[in-house]
């Protein structure tokens, strides 16, 4: 391979600026069978990140997050999971009706996935170099010794000591944060456009959460990278994002602003995720969680999803399902009531 194995962004993918999203997501559905039971985890799904974004996906556990990028991803268990409607628009393509194995390439180099325990990334028998290396000489061709050279400096990048030595250790030999590094700098090899990070601080104590969130903003800035960061945390979210959109039982309930969700939420379980999660700066906060659990996704209730937890749920709510509406400009509610909402 001639010349420098990692040209610049604007060199690879154009010159950054355009308002054209990364990557266009509309009505996606995905359903599992299991047995007599179909569990609709993804119910009309839509969203854009552009370039140098960072989007967050807010929600509790079984809210359609994780699956979603799954699917986008073509990474479901199929069967019993299959995507049964919609678009994934990256690059001038629809990803979700590509051959699979055209989409392994196209996600594989401009798509990078980090998850949120990091040994699920890393193969226990390679030194943490040789997994880097290979991603230089998958995507980009490079020879042994060009993609050893740059596994270091990216390990150098992202903040691990003595990569020039560490590069041949293995994944047991580094702490849980330094792994989480070194899986970012696997995401980094092939300068993806969209990183997908999913809980990808959850495991770590807030110091190192810190320094990982840091280093992903950093990395943005510099690459111009669109962000999907899928979380429950209010804290990442208000450190990192700027945008967000909150799903509750496999649909969008509300998009916006991280002012406008943080300081105007017009949804009623998105105040109750508020209320529900240590905020800094109030003193004398007092927690209020939401009251009952999501509903069974093979279940799901008639009218809005969330009417059973809501203190505002009115007849309409419990007949009619809400649909996504402009509050203000990007700031969408799917919420009858969304008026009521202080």
């Amino acid at each position: 391979m001639n010349g420098a194995i990692n040209p610049s962004f604007d060199e690879v993918h154009g010159a950054a600026g355009s308002d054209r999203p990364l990557l266009d997501v509309s009505n996606l559905h995905v359903h599992f069978r299991l047995g007599s039971r179909l569990v609709r985890a993804a119910n009309g799904v839509s969203f854009q990140v552009r370039s140098g974004e960072t989007l967050a996906i807010l929600g509790e556990s079984g809210s359609g997050k994780t699956v979603t990028m799954e699917a986008i991803l073509g990474v479901l268990e199929s069967p019993p999971g299959h995507v049964t409607n919609g678009r994934a628009i990256f690059a001038g393509q629809d990803l979700l009706s590509m051959p699979a194995s055209e989409r392994r390439r196209l996600c594989g180099r401009r798509i990078a996935m980090v998850f949120q325990d990091p040994m699920s990334s890393l193969n226990p028998v390679y030194t943490v170099g040789w997994q880097i290396a290979e991603m230089f000489r998958i995507h980009l061709g490079a020879t042994r010794s060009a993609a050893r050279r740059e596994a270091i400096r990216l390990l150098k990048r992202v903040g691990i000591p003595d990569a020039s030595e560490r590069v041949n250790n293995y994944p047991h030999q580094f702490s849980g944060g330094m792994r989480q590094r070194v899986v970012l700098a696997m995401a980094l090899a092939a300068r993806p456009e969209v990183i997908i990070a999913d809980e990808p601080t959850t495991a770590l104590d807030v110091t190192v959460e810190a320094q990982i969130l840091q280093l992903l903003k950093e990395l943005q800035a510099v690459e111009g990278i669109g962000l999907l960061l899928i979380t429950h945390s209010m804290g990442v979210v208000a450190e990192i994002a700027d945008r967000v959109m909150v799903m509750y039982a496999g649909r969008v309930v509300e998009t916006g602003t991280v002012n406008d969700i943080f300081a105007r939420p017009k949804h009623f379980y998105t105040r109750g995720l508020l209320n529900s999660d240590v905020q800094i700066g109030r003193a004398g906060q007092q927690l209020t969680p939401i009251p009952g659990q999501p509903p069974d996704l093979a279940r799901i209730p008639a009218g809005c999803a969330f009417h059973m937890r809501c203190p505002a749920a009115s007849e309409r709510c419990r007949s009619e399902t809400p649909q996504l509406r402009t509050i203000r400009t990007r700031h969408l509610s799917a919420c009858h009531h969304a008026d009521q909402v202080v």
